[in-house]
């Protein structure tokens, strides 16, 4: 919030009992004396409107015990000087309304005054708290005006940045913003305010002790008045420098585990390339024995010419494959066919499969709803788990199954079967921590990693035994919808 100004009288003055009490004495004492002065010059209602006055004074600035004792004193006071017999604390029955009229309105305006205090001390008190909070959370607190210009910001900015209240405000922030990110961060600040949508972004800000760069999440949210028109915005920019750490080096691990993957692939990634480089170059040789014949068949040479095509688009493919594959990116979420996936890894390791005698069957169900998700870290989980499964049966061959389809809760649930040797005997619970592994050259980081993929992309990785042989890893991933249901109910 921004600063909070306290006008002039608005603040209950901090007076000793003491002093209280005397200035309740004092207050009525000068309303009667210029009360009667005013008589004198013939203005005889004055008494009324001054002792009320005293009254609300006192009750304002003394308290419950001082209004009381005022309300008496100008009670006994009117009696005294205003209402008959005059100078006798003895009350006429004639002047018995008057008296007990002058009564109630000065207990009326003295229990008002005293509420009105009472709550002025209680806003004051919630105000200092509210400061506090500002003050001390551990982010930046900002407010800016409907136009989107920064009018606050609280002790935290001015400590980090080096910048104060005056240089941070209009569009002085930015100084203190990465110059990478300033374009970015402002357009699309601009574009919230114009919209008057929420904001969310990650930027970078400079310190001013150590002129590095932190990374923060920033967030703002309109405040509407009548009629729906914006009247200010709230904002925080919290610190997400370790967190981004961390993804940076999930990432790091999740790129050096594909490419270890990619090398033990070698042999089978070469013949999967090959296939279709030999075939272009059958092809090619079919199309030029068609273009020697005496009269060449322009239309044998043309289908030739279409399997070279086809070849060597296959070939492409797959080489994008690896690329993606090997390729050191920042995560890239966009909507991916989980099936689509499934089928592009059972290519990509057939020739390792056959290799070890091993069959790859594919179950998917038709239909499933696309998702948001990275395709190149859904890929890797699917080739880390059936590289695993190949492993458990590179002695004994056998079969693995991946299958998918919509689980009771309406995420997609894929499962990678094998027949192979099982989970490890009293340490199932193990296999997914990180360095953990039963295999004598194994890094212990590819289901490790695995797991944290999944779990980022909001889904959950476990492994059961199967009845027979081998076992089954399952993992969720969350589709759109689910993704949309659990946003609303905040789970």
């Amino acid at each position: 919030m921004a600063p909070s100004v306290v006008r002039p009288g608005s603040r209950p003055l901090r007076l000793t009992p003491l002093l209280r009490y005397g200035f309740a004495v004092i207050s009525v004492a000068v309303a009667l004396g210029v009360a009667l002065l005013l008589q004198y010059f013939h203005f005889r209602e004055a008494a009324v409107p001054l002792l009320l006055f005293a009254c609300a004074i006192c009750s304002w600035y003394g308290g419950t015990g001082p209004a009381v004792l005022t309300v008496v004193l100008s009670l006994m006071g009117f009696d005294f000087f205003f209402t008959l017999p005059i100078h006798s604390l003895s009350l006429a029955p004639s002047e018995l309304p008057y008296f007990v009229v002058f009564a109630s309105f000065t207990s009326l305006i003295s229990w008002f005054a005293t509420v009105r205090r009472r709550v002025a001390e209680a806003l004051l008190r919630s105000e200092r708290e509210l400061r506090l909070v500002i003050e001390t959370i551990p982010a930046f607190a900002w407010t800016a005006l409907p136009d989107g210009s920064i009018d606050f910001a609280n002790r935290h900015w001015e400590e980090y940045t080096g910048l104060s209240i005056e240089e941070t405000a209009g569009a002085g922030w930015e100084a203190a913003v990465h110059p990478d990110d300033v374009e970015r961060y402002a357009e699309k600040w601009r574009a919230s305010v114009a919209s008057g949508e929420p904001f969310e972004q990650e930027v970078r800000f400079r310190g001013a002790g150590d002129a590095q760069y932190r990374w923060f999440l920033t967030r703002a949210v309109p405040l509407r008045g009548e009629g729906k028109k914006i009247v200010k915005w709230y904002g925080t920019s919290t610190d997400i420098e370790d967190r981004k750490r961390a993804e940076q080096l999930q990432a790091d691990l999740a790129h050096m585990n594909r490419v270890t993957m990619m090398g033990e692939l070698t042999a089978s990634l070469a013949h999967e390339i090959k296939q279709p480089i030999a075939a272009a170059v059958t092809n090619a040789n079919t199309c030029l024995r068609w273009l020697d014949r005496d009269r060449p068949d322009l239309d044998e040479v043309r289908e030739a010419a279409n399997r070279i095509v086809e070849d060597g688009m296959r070939a492409g493919d797959i080489i994008d494959r690896l690329r993606s594959l090997y390729r050191k990116s920042p995560p890239k979420r966009e909507f991916v066919d989980v099936n689509e996936t499934v089928r592009e890894i059972a290519t990509l390791l057939r020739g390792e499969a056959n290799r070890h005698a091993i069959s790859i069957r594919t179950n998917v169900a038709a239909g499933l709803p696309r998702i948001s998700a990275d395709r190149v870290q859904l890929q890797q989980v699917l080739m880390n788990l059936m590289l695993n499964a190949f492993e458990a049966m590179t002695e004994t061959g056998g079969v693995i199954s991946v299958t998918s389809r919509l689980d009771q809760n309406g995420q997609i649930l894929i499962s990678v079967s094998d027949t192979g040797v099982g989970l490890p005997a009293k340490q199932a619970d193990e296999i997914f921590n990180a360095f953990f592994t039963t295999k004598p050259q194994g890094s212990g980081m590819g289901l490790a990693i695995s797991r944290s993929i999944v779990q980022s992309h909001g889904g959950r990785l476990w492994a059961t035994a199967n009845d027979g042989r081998g076992a089954t890893f399952h993992f969720t991933l969350p589709t759109t919808a689910e993704e949309t249901r659990m946003t609303g109910t905040g789970t």
